[in-house]
Formats: C-alpha cells, structure tokens, sequence
C-alpha cells in the first residue's frame, strides 16, 4: 500500500523520470496522496505535484512511490491548492486522447500508473495552461467511490459504453491537446460534486 503522508516532500528516481511522456519540471515533488489510499494494500499509487515558491502546483500526476528515492522532510499538502485548479479553464469537461503516459518499450503497465491510450476528462487547469484531466475507464462491476459512472449518454463524441472516472489518478496534461468530445452538460454537476469532494 501506499506509505507516504501527503506533504511528504520526495525525490523522484531520474531513471523513472526518464521513463514519463509527462515528467515535472524538477525530480523534487510533494506528495498529495488521498488519505484512503493509505490503507489499499494492492497499490502503491500515489499523487504528487510540483510547486512553485508560493506553493502553486506547476504540475501534478499519479506516479507510484517506486519511483521515489529519498525524503526530504515535510511541507503543507498541496491537495488543497490542487483543489482549487478543478473546474478552471475554458477546456474543463472537455475529452482528450493523449496517448500513454510513458515513453514506448515499456512494460505495460509500468508501475501503478495508469495504462493504455484511452480518453480523459479534462477536469481543470494549471496557471499555466496545462489541463488537469484523469483517464475513463471501461465500467466493469460496481463503480467504486473513487471511480464515478459516467454514462454513455452523457459523452458527446466518446465511444460508444459506459465508462467510469478514475479520479486517482490525476496528471497534468499538455493544454494544446486536442478535444475529442465533451462531458454533457446534464452530467456535469453530479461529476463536480464527486470529483470536488475526493480533493477535499
């Protein structure tokens, strides 16, 4: 399971560094981990941000804590400041595609990070452009608390199943990315209201 407390301040592994399409700017994160994920005894996954010198996420993803090397004390959780970057942005509710999030030749998956080339729902945005989106998965079963259905129904543009939002695993995305579809508007408050209550 995930062990380190949010406000962990870390050192990401360059080897895995190097293994991310979407890497942070610099190899030293904070952690930003939901405190229910601390007691998952399958997954090492955990959320992490880069910060600016005000404590401003300039980048933000789902990595797994293989790929930290070593601690550097502690600092605030970011997950509040990460909170208020949600809904922001001309692009939130928008679908894009962009692609897996580590380089080819990898296994798959790598890690606890998230797999595959699959939609992701934009869910807001850094200060500066980048989008904060997480994947949509096929909805297998029961929707779990952290994963809400998303129905067919309420995609423009996106497949043609059911699908559920893993909201976990949140990266920050390239903003030039594409739009491939939108959330409806009709599904979008009950969305907002699950996704704003997982980062609280």
């Amino acid at each position: 399971m995930a062990q380190l407390p949010a406000g962990r301040l870390v050192m990401l592994d360059d080897v895995a560094l190097g293994k991310l399409r979407f890497p942070p700017p610099t190899a030293e994160v904070v952690i930003a981990v939901h405190a229910g994920a601390l007691s998952a005894p399958a997954s090492r996954l955990t959320l992490a941000a880069a910060t600016d010198d005000a404590g401003e996420p300039t980048w933000v993803g789902a990595i797994d804590e293989r790929m930290v090397v070593g601690s550097l004390g502690r600092t605030a959780s970011p997950r509040s400041r990460i909170a208020r970057c949600l809904f922001h942005g001309d692009r939130a509710w928008s679908v894009v595609w962009p692609g897996p999030l580590v380089e080819p030749g990898l296994p798959a998956p790598y890690l606890t990070l998230y797999d595959g080339d699959r939609p992701w729902i934009v869910l807001g945005a850094l200060p500066d452009g980048a989008v904060l989106a997480a994947p949509l998965n096929d909805a297998r079963g029961n929707p779990k608390w952290y994963a809400p259905r998303v129905a067919r129904d309420d995609l423009d543009g996106v497949g043609d199943k059911d699908g559920q939002l893993e909201m976990a695993h949140l990266w920050s995305l390239p903003g030039h990315l594409p739009a491939a579809g939108r959330v409806r508007e009709g599904a979008r408050e009950v969305l907002r209201a699950k996704v704003a209550a997982y980062y609280v």
